[in-house]
């Protein structure tokens, strides 16, 4: 009989094989690009002494040590660790959220970064997803990061309130995405106000994904197939979307 093919080791989240035997690429997950100066120290360690000396940034803010040999990922990884750091962003799940400067810039309208934390640690646990899912923070209108060629997509704003009074506010796209089919994001046809409120209409949006996505299928084709409006049906009744 012919010989099984030897599978590769499973290796955790952020870890993926490269075409060169033996090799893997680690991604590690940074949230908005933010990474500290011992963090760095404790990354050029890590390049250093398991990589080739090399650090790659990604166009989604993480960074990346290439070349990894099969038999040191789990030491790579514990030296990760002991500056705060892990391995993350790939796989079925919400991947690592991007931001801009935010409030740092002349035109930032919105704290990106902070939001960006807030997001994290609401969606971070959301799992087995059909695909990917992607979340991209912009200050302000110029939009930066992109927000109309991601999964949601937030811009920072402006709305009046009932006195006239213009206060921080959040747009929304929902349904973008890259690839060999791009599709630019759907604008939520409200803006959304308070940082509460956000977080919640982005986690009921990532469950509506969940519980409505085929197979393999992005947000955006699951829009495609079942409409806007069938998403805005379901924030109007269990978000404060319209409030």
């Amino acid at each position: 009989m012919p010989e099984t093919p030897q599978q590769d080791t499973p290796k955790p989240n952020g870890f993926y094989k490269q075409p060169q035997d033996d090799l893997y690429v680690a991604r590690i997950k940074l949230i908005a690009g933010h990474i500290t100066s011992d963090q760095l120290r404790v990354l050029a360690d890590a390049a250093d002494q398991f990589g080739e000396g090399v650090v790659h940034l990604t166009t989604r803010q993480g960074v990346e040590l290439h070349d990894i040999r099969d038999a040191e990922t789990e030491g790579l990884a514990d030296l990760l660790s002991t500056g705060g750091l892990a391995c993350g962003g790939t796989g079925k799940r919400v991947r690592t959220i991007i931001a801009c400067p935010g409030s740092r810039c002349k035109y930032g309208l919105i704290d990106s970064q902070a939001i960006a934390e807030v997001l994290n640690a609401r969606l971070q646990d959301y799992e087995g997803l059909a695909s990917k899912f992607k979340v991209a923070i912009s200050g302000c209108p110029n939009g930066c990061t992109s927000p109309q060629a991601t999964c949601i997509g937030i811009m920072g704003g402006r709305r009046k309130d009932d006195e006239g009074v213009a206060r921080e506010a959040f747009v929304l796209y929902a349904g973008g995405k890259m690839g060999k089919r791009p599709m630019i994001g759907q604008r939520l046809p409200v803006k959304v106000s308070g940082l509460e409120t956000l977080a919640d209409v982005c986690a009921t949006i990532v469950e509506w994904y969940r519980d409505q996505a085929e197979q393999r299928e992005r947000l955006a084709n699951t829009l495609k197939r079942l409409g806007m409006d069938a998403l805005m049906n379901h924030l109007t009744a269990t978000t404060d979307i319209g409030g």
